[in-house]
Parts: structure tokens; C-alpha cells; sequence
């Protein structure tokens, strides 16, 4: 089992490390992709000049991406850029996206009061110009990440209305700020934002381990509590992103009345952390907020919660139990990734979505119940829920995606909607439970090792429409007795059915053209094989093993035996094997006689 989990990890890892790699190139520019939201960021462009235009989208493949934000060093060094053209759906800019370039020397973006603006509504820059005492104007939208960080001249900073965002590293090193106004507006503050000054760095603003800025808690250190107090007075309207995130000694904490989101990473690694009390007025629990909690048993969700981010359980494998809001409709990716101790859970009944790995490694969870709102679910989804004996598919899933039942290795029964069009790789490897499973007429796809290794299944129902069986789609289905090829299949993959120790009968479909290497590999209960008249090829090692046949009837268009197609069929005749066709000299070898 452990073995199984660590594997479960690699790929949950791999899943999400993918996604945020993916990159793609637009009319010159390099992009990063998100997949799920359909949005781009500007990646590193070092070889960027003269005026540039980032579009509001870009199409790739048969997808449209919002550009939304300029990432971190985007233009860094590009002395030649002079211009630049921002999208409208711009949400995020890194000040040090244009460091070193020639678009900071244009006089005309920087204003007599210090600040460098992009059509006076996107704030970049500030420089020693910058008033002791600074008033944004409230016509910025935007302010860019790090864009007053390092200045030694702003003491006070009264921020303006409609700002939403506190970037991170906002203030970073401004050592003489000692005064910030946080509108009504912000809903979101980032890390760092005020790390290095003068408010940070002075001791008598923080209370009992906490930092707060005008109703916002904005940072934690070593001294926070065990039991943590919010204060009274002053109620706390915002948690910054990743406030408690490492704290070593935090075991409880009542969240205040009024707050509406706990953010990103917010109590990521808190390892002594318990319980946590959510106010109803939550409507999102940010990405990764109690991640790899490895204690926490006690976190109850409001009943209006709207948004469950991904990652936001993973890892907390004390968590016993655990119900939703009815409203809500995704479960991102990895949410509840090895909570090992998870045994109940009950899912809203306008669940939409279930994330990538969203319960894998939840092996005490029980058969759950998947509402008919569902219309997908992710790769691995369910992997390694060893108690699960029963599932049954909504009928909107169209697809079972890569892993989502693997190494389920009690599930027994499944029953799979009607409209179901692929059965994707991996979907039910290792579900060695299971006896017998139905696909619907609609099925089109099945995926390599889709039910590789299903030790108990012995009856596969193949229907007509089926066009592709992919590699190792039965590999090691050592109970399986009876298989019929459907006519639409084309080519059946390599070690499609090998070590299907016994495999006794196949019937071949009318359309097959080619047997892929390995593809009946071992299957040594096998005594007959009559290939269809469109066969032209017989891969490599397709029937090697097969110690039981006795007897093989070609078609008269065969043009291809490979390497050791029936190596070592002990008692086998060499076949009638049509005039034209290319054999090898090993497609015979350990035969009866040869």
C-alpha cells in the first residue's frame, strides 16, 4: 500500500507540474497556458524590441486563451523594447517584467508625481520622486507587483478605491512606510506585500504574533498561539495569502465572522493544526490552504461555500469526515489528494466537476454516491480508493479519464452511462475485483492498460462501434475466457490481451488489418485462431506462449509474419502460409514442426 500511495504522489505531481509548464509560442511572443481557465500569461521573451501589441487572447490549437497576466521577468533585459501594447483582460503584472528595458527611458509614461504608467490605468513603477506622504490616484485598476518595493522615500500610502489586489511584494523594503490605507475594495492581499517595512518591521505593531494593517491580517511569525484570538475591536475583514502558512505551533483557530475568503495557502504546512471553526460567511477556500495539514481532523465547510480550490486538503490525512455546500460545483484538483483517514462524504447535488487526483489516496473512503449533475471527472480521480466496491457513472460523463479508478483494488461492480465514448489509460488498472463490466454501444476508445491487470474480470462486453483498442488494454486479465473482436477494429495494439493466461476463444472482427506485436503474448490456454480476411500483418511475438494452440488458419491476404510471431506454440503445425507473404525466420521457432 505504501508502495501504491508514493506512486499516487509521483503522478499527482507530474499532473499538475505538466500543467503549469505548458507553454506555448503567439506571433512571436511565449506564453504559459492554463488549460482549465483558459488563460495565458506571458512568459520570458529575452529576445523582444522595438513596440510590441499583447493581444487580449490568443488563439492555440482549437483553444482561446485570455491573456491575463505578464509574468515575472517577462522583457527583463530587452534594451531595444521601446513600447508596449497591454491586453484589456490584464489582471496581474510583474514590475520586473521590464527591467533593463527601453521602455522605462520614455519620459512620456512617467509622471511629475514619481509614478511609471501604462495608459493611466496601469501603475508599473515608482522612483525617489514618489511624495513622502502618496495618494494613488483611483484611476489605476491595477497596481503591479513590486511596484513601490525598495523605495526609501514613501512613508504613508493611502491606496485607492477599486484597487482589488494588494500585489505581492507590493512594499517590500520600503523601510521607511510606516502607515498603509487598504480600501473597502481589496479582496485579495498578496504574499510579501509588506515585508521590510517600516509597519513590519516595528515591534509594537504586532499583537500575540500577528501583523494587521486596517482590518487586514497580513502576516504571522513564531509567536502566534496555539490557540489563536482574532482581535476584538478591530474586526478582521481579509487574510493575506499564506499568513499562517508554516507556523510550528498553531493547533486551533476560530475564523472570524464576516470573512469571505480564506486564501491561498493560508495555513499551508501547519503540522500541528486541528481544527479550524469556518464562519458561513466563507464562499471560497483558496488553493492549497491547508495542505500537507497532517493533523487536522476538524474542518467543517460552510454551507454557502461557492469555491474549493485546488490542493486545498492534499495531504491532511487526519481529516475523518467531510460535507459540502450544495452550491458548490467544482472540486479542483488534488482537494482531498491522500486524506488516507477520509471515510464519509456526501457530494452537492450541482457538483459539475471533479478535479484531477481530487480523492486519490483516500483509501478508507467509502462508496460514494456521484449525483447526475456530473459532467466530468479528472485523470485520476479516484486512484487508490481501496474500499470502494461500487460505482456507478453519471449520465453525462462522456469519457473516464486517464487513472480515474486505478489501483481501486476492492471495486467490484460499475455500471457506465450510456453515452459513455472512451474509457481512457490506466481508467481501472489494477482493479483486481472486478468479475465483469459492460461498455456501452457509444464506446469508441479503449485506452492502453485501461484494465491491465483486472486479476477476477472474466467477461468483457465489446461493442460494435469500438474502433481502437490501445496498447496493454488487458494485459495480465488472467481470468478472462472469452473475447470477440468487434468488426469496426482496425488494429488490435501491442500486449492488447497478453498474459491472459485463460484466454480460450477469440473471435477476429472483419475489418482487422493488423495483430500488434505481443498482442496475445502467453495467452496459453488459447487452442484455435482464425484470423479475418482483411489480415496483413502479424506482429512481433503476437502468439509467442501460446503452448496450447493447435491450430491457425491465415487469410490468403496476409503479407506480414514478424519475429517470433508463434515462438515457442510447442503444439502448433506450421500453417498454410500464403505465397506472397514476408516471414521471418523466427515466426515459427519452438513449433511442433520446427
Amino acid at each position: 500500500m505504501k508502495k501504491t500511495f508514493l506512486l499516487l504522489v509521483a503522478c499527482v505531481t507530474t499532473l499538475v507540474g505538466l500543467r503549469a509548464q505548458e507553454s506555448a509560442k503567439y506571433n512571436d511572443l511565449n506564453y504559459l497556458l492554463d488549460n482549465k481557465k483558459l488563460t495565458a500569461e506571458v512568459d520570458k521573451n529575452p529576445q523582444a524590441y522595438g513596440e510590441i501589441v499583447i493581444p487580449d487572447e490568443i488563439t492555440v490549437g482549437q483553444k482561446r486563451y485570455r491573456v491575463t497576466v505578464i509574468g515575472d521577468k517577462a522583457f527583463k533585459g530587452c534594451k531595444k523594447l521601446s513600447h508596449v501594447v497591454f491586453p484589456r483582460y490584464l489582471e496581474r503584472v510583474y514590475r520586473s517584467a521590464f527591467d533593463g528595458t527601453a521602455f522605462l527611458t520614455d519620459k512620456q509614461n512617467w509622471s511629475a508625481d514619481g509614478f511609471f504608467s501604462v495608459n493611466d490605468t496601469i501603475l508599473l513603477f515608482t522612483n525617489k520622486n514618489v511624495k513622502a506622504k502618496c495618494v494613488v490616484d483611483p484611476k489605476y485598476r491595477l497596481i503591479a507587483a513590486g511596484a513601490f518595493e525598495g523605495n526609501k522615500t514613501v512613508t504613508s500610502v493611502v491606496l485607492p478605491e477599486g484597487l482589488k489586489v494588494v500585489e505581492e511584494n507590493l512594499f517590500k523594503g520600503c523601510k521607511n512606510l510606516g502607515k498603509v490605507i487598504i480600501p473597502k475594495s481589496v479582496k485579495k492581499v498578496m504574499r510579501y506585500a509588506f515585508d521590510g517595512t517600516a509597519i513590519y518591521l516595528n515591534d509594537k505593531k504586532w499583537k500575540k504574533g500577528a501583523l494587521y494593517i486596517d482590518g487586514c491580517l497580513v502576516a504571522t511569525n513564531k509567536d502566534v498561539p496555539a490557540t489563536f484570538q482574532f482581535k476584538d475591536k478591530v474586526p478582521t475583514r481579509l487574510l493575506a495569502e499564506g499568513v499562517f502558512a508554516y507556523s510550528e505551533k498553531l493547533q486551533s483557530i476560530t475564523l472570524p465572522e464576516g470573512l469571505e475568503e480564506i486564501p491561498d495557502a493560508a495555513f499551508q504546512h501547519c503540522m500541528q493544526l486541528q481544527e479550524v471553526m469556518i464562519p458561513a460567511s466563507v464562499k471560497r477556500v483558496g488553493a492549497f490552504a491547508f495542505y500537507e495539514d497532517e493533523d487536522l481532523r476538524w474542518c467543517k465547510l460552510p454551507k454557502e461555500l461557492e469555491e474549493l480550490g485546488e490542493m486545498a486538503y492534499y495531504g491532511c490525512g487526519d481529516l475523518r469526515e467531510q460535507q459540502f455546500s450544495d452550491k458548490l460545483k467544482t472540486i479542483g484538483d488534488g482537494t482531498f489528494f491522500g486524506c488516507k483517514k477520509l471515510k464519509q462524504l456526501r457530494l452537492p447535488a450541482q457538483l459539475e466537476t471533479i478535479g484531477d487526483a481530487a480523492f486519490a489516496g483516500c483509501v478508507e473512503l467509502e462508496d460514494i454516491t456521484l449525483p447526475a449533475s456530473i459532467r466530468s471527472i479528472g485523470e485520476m480521480a479516484f486512484a487508490g480508493c481501496d474500499k470502494f466496491t461500487k460505482i456507478s457513472i453519471p449520465e453525462g460523463v462522456t469519457e473516464l479519464k486517464k487513472g480515474v479508478f486505478k489501483a481501486c483494488r476492492h471495486l467490484v461492480n460499475v455500471t457506465l452511462p450510456a453515452g459513455l465514448y472512451a474509457v481512457g489509460d490506466e481508467a481501472f488498472l489494477g482493479c483486481t475485483m472486478i468479475e465483469k463490466i459492460g461498455l456501452p454501444e457509444s464506446t469508441f476508445r479503449i485506452g492502453k492498460q485501461a484494465f491491465m491487470g483486472c486479476q477476477s474480470l472474466e467477461r468483457i462486453g465489446i461493442p460494435e462501434n469500438l474502433h481502437m483498442i490501445e496498447e496493454g488494454a488487458f494485459n495480465e486479465c488472467k481470468r478472462l475466457l472469452e473475447v470477440q473482436i468487434p468488426d469496426n477494429l482496425e488494429l488490435l495494439s501491442d500486449e492488447a490481451f497478453s498474459d491472459c493466461i485463460n484466454l480460450r476463444k477469440v473471435t477476429f472482427g472483419k475489418k482487422l488489418r493488423k495483430i500488434g506485436s505481443l498482442a496475445f503474448y502467453n495467452c496459453r490456454s488459447l487452442q484455435e485462431v482464425k484470423l479475418g480476411a482483411e489480415v496483413t500483418t502479424i506482429g512481433v511475438s503476437a502468439f509467442q506462449g501460446c503452448k496450447n494452440l493447435t491450430k491457425v488458419e491465415l487469410p490468403a491476404g496476409l503479407m506480414k509474419i514478424e519475429d517470433n510471431a508463434f515462438l515457442d506454440c510447442e503444439r502448433l503445425p506450421i500453417p498454410v502460409v500464403p505465397a506472397d507473404a514476408e516471414v521471418s525466420k523466427t515466426a515459427f521457432k519452438g513449433t511442433k514442426d520446427n
